[in-house]
């Protein structure tokens, strides 16, 4: 038994220092995340912005301008819950 804690005890220094790739997902998967918000945020509110502004229906067209401050918020938050991790 005091075989498998002494093991225990030296492996548990090894994963708490190492990265194992970890990091290197992270950053792609967030990458990923951030081109979803924009291809979705901003394909959606161009969309509505213009079509707002053909229709001459300025609640659609604010309604836009909402989405595409939300993507980029979340865009810049992908950064700093990144920063997290």
């Amino acid at each position: 038994m005091t075989d498998f804690i002494e093991t225990v005890i030296k492996i548990t220094p090894i994963i708490a220092t190492s990265d194992y790739g970890i990091g290197d997902l992270t950053a792609i998967l967030f990458w990923i995340a951030r081109a979803v918000v924009i291809a979705v945020g901003g394909g959606v509110s161009l969309i509505m912005i213009t079509k707002g502004k053909a229709d001459e229906n300025p609640k659609q067209m604010n309604e836009g301008y909402v989405i595409l401050t939300s993507a980029g918020i979340i865009f810049a938050a992908t950064f700093a819950v990144q920063a997290i991790f």
